[in-house]
């Protein structure tokens, strides 16, 4: 009776969510330190706070993270859950608004609405302006919004209608390509959003047409050639998966070797990076 009791007062004290994720989340404790350049315990802290979350988790770190250094990028501010009464005039022209393009019997937005709406808006429905909006109403299926998700995201972008939405879209795009903190929420949610049902992994083909759309805001001057060495691995049928691990470490590459210049000094024989990301920067050494 005595251990269940040590065993409860464990578990309600948070210690035993610790034990579980540096066993069990390991590679998710890995991935938030490889993203936000924190340490171990840092990591940690800012997992259990949110329950081994890691877009909350990164979310929260840069807010925090730029309120003490004042960064001259902007920090993401954290977001806040939406309350139904507050300006109920803008809420009900949202409502409106998403009424405009959903259908079904559980009403949602989906890929026909959004073809619509991308008609409306005057872009194309694969543009990244999308993924940023996904991004923003948390969405969870890609080609569908709810209704709570589209509300989610038109408060966050202070968009009521088809007008002030599309006024939006240049400041999507300069806050993407400028906003180093949003880039990087924007791109590790790509992940899990783009995924198949069950999948763990992205297929090649996918994780291509995802870099095709975010990596040029990233100011990688690379990322050309990095998608054309992906895509010659599938020609070449080496049609590998990609991992969470390599999407997101892929971010932190980025900001260690931002030229073909600095790729000279990667060192293979030591390198802790994907294997992918080896052979890409040995091509590059190779062609010199």
């Amino acid at each position: 009776m005595q251990s269940e009791i040590r065993d409860l007062k464990t578990f309600s004290s948070g210690r035993f969510c610790a034990w579980k994720m540096s066993e069990v989340d390991e590679s998710i404790l890995r991935e938030f330190m490889t993203i936000s350049g924190s340490s171990r315990d840092s990591a940690h802290s800012y997992l259990e706070r949110t329950n081994g979350s890691l877009s909350r988790a990164l979310d929260n770190f840069y807010t925090e993270q730029g309120r003490i250094d004042s960064s001259t990028v902007t920090a993401r501010p954290k977001r806040q859950k939406v309350a139904p009464t507050k300006n109920s005039g803008m809420m009900k022209e949202i409502d409106g608004f998403f009424n405009q393009y959903a259908c079904g019997e559980d009403p949602q937005i989906d890929p026909s609405g959004i073809t619509r709406l991308s008609l409306d808006l005057g872009i194309d429905p694969l543009d990244v302006v999308w993924l940023y909006i996904a991004y923003e109403c948390d969405a969870q299926c890609m080609g569908f919004f709810s209704r709570p998700e589209w509300v989610k995201g038109m408060v966050a972008l202070d968009a009521s209608d088809v007008y002030s939405l599309r006024d939006s879209i240049p400041y999507i795009r300069t806050k993407l390509r400028e906003d180093a903190n949003i880039f990087r929420e924007a791109y590790t949610f790509s992940f899990k959003f783009s995924l198949e049902p069950g999948a763990r992994n992205l297929s090649t083909e996918t994780a291509i047409e995802l870099w095709k759309l975010m990596l040029p805001f990233s100011g990688w001057t690379l990322h050309s050639q990095w998608i054309e060495f992906v895509d010659e691995q599938i020609s070449l049928h080496k049609n590998r998966a990609v991992t969470r691990d390599l999407w997101v470490q892929m971010i932190r590459f980025m900001h260690v070797f931002p030229t073909a210049v600095s790729i000279d000094a990667f060192d293979s024989v030591d390198s802790a990076w994907p294997n992918l990301i080896d052979e890409f920067c040995e091509r590059i050494i190779n062609k010199k």
